[in-house]
């Protein structure tokens, strides 16, 4: 007989999109399933407005958050375990964001970024000591690493919105970009352990289909060797000024893709590592794995 867990849905309240994860037990395997993703882009909103939500935004905040409450409501779901990341902790008005979760009965926790990299964490491994995981988001980087059962999180206030921009749309070439940024990676990043089970990137499914040539949908779970990111470096490196700009504009997301390329190959640089697992994790699946282990 299957021993099944209660099932339980967590939610995040992300710089772009707010997602709703399911998730339970059977014979302490655990199951998770992405229910509901919107896009809100609540990251451009407070770069756009100088830190404030408009009423019309904080709107479809509560329209979203009244249908997945409404979603668990109906399933007999009672946990609801919610995050809110940067974009919200960093509002000027991030009360009003608070108010509507306190009406709708939600639990918000507004995650620093020690406690994103924790979940982050979480949701890449499922919990399995000893490894290394890196999450460039559009506005902020963690990079945690487990040892001797101490959780470590590094955290960079920034992420590939604003490296693109400070470090590769305006550069002549690759190689000036990479360098500057390398540079700024190295002041940014004073040490990584060496000595990991496994590397596991998240949010790089783009990079990923750029430096293998597959579907991005069809990476999720494939190691890619150090020797891979550093062949399309070279490549890059080669490139004129007039074929640099064209590269900006023909791939898909240069944004994600030229800043991940340069960051996942300084990371397994630093921790030498040989190579680096695409994982396809949302942050909501941390939530569900830390509920089950303190449960």
């Amino acid at each position: 007989m299957n021993d099944q867990s209660e099932t339980i849905c967590a939610l995040d309240l992300g710089s772009k999109n707010f997602k709703l994860v399911t998730g339970y037990q059977i014979n302490g395997r655990l199951h998770t399933k992405l229910l509901n993703k919107i896009t809100l882009n609540l990251g451009q909103e407070v770069d756009r407005t100088d830190g404030l939500i408009r009423a019309e935004k904080l709107s479809e905040v509560e329209a979203v958050l009244k249908g997945f409450t409404h979603y668990c409501q109906n399933k007999g779901i009672s946990t609801l375990l919610a995050v809110a990341t940067s974009a919200i902790d960093e509002m000027k008005n991030k009360e009003d964001i608070v108010g509507i979760t306190e009406n709708l009965g939600i639990d918000l926790e507004i995650a620093n970024g020690q406690r994103e990299g924790e979940i982050g964490y979480f949701a890449a491994t499922l919990g399995k000591p000893n490894c290394l995981v890196s999450e460039l988001g559009s506005h902020s980087c963690q990079i945690a690493w487990e040892k001797k059962n101490e959780l470590y999180v590094h955290r960079i206030q920034a992420g590939y919105q604003h490296d693109y921009k400070t470090f590769f749309y305006r550069a002549n070439n690759f190689q000036q970009a990479e360098e500057e940024y390398r540079r700024h990676l190295n002041h940014e990043i004073a040490q990584i352990p060496r000595v990991n089970d496994e590397f596991i990137a998240l949010a790089a499914n783009s990079l990923a289909s750029f430096v293998t040539g597959k579907d991005k949908h069809l990476i999720s779970g494939t190691n890619i060797p150090r020797e891979s990111f550093q062949i399309k470096i070279d490549m890059l490196k080669d490139l004129g000024d007039v074929e640099f700009e064209k590269i900006k504009l023909s791939i898909k997301k240069p944004e994600k893709v030229l800043p991940g390329l340069v960051l996942i190959d300084h990371i397994m640089d630093m921790s030498c590592e040989s190579k680096v697992c695409i994982a396809e994790a949302e942050l909501p699946v941390g939530l569900i794995v830390e509920y089950f282990r303190n449960d």
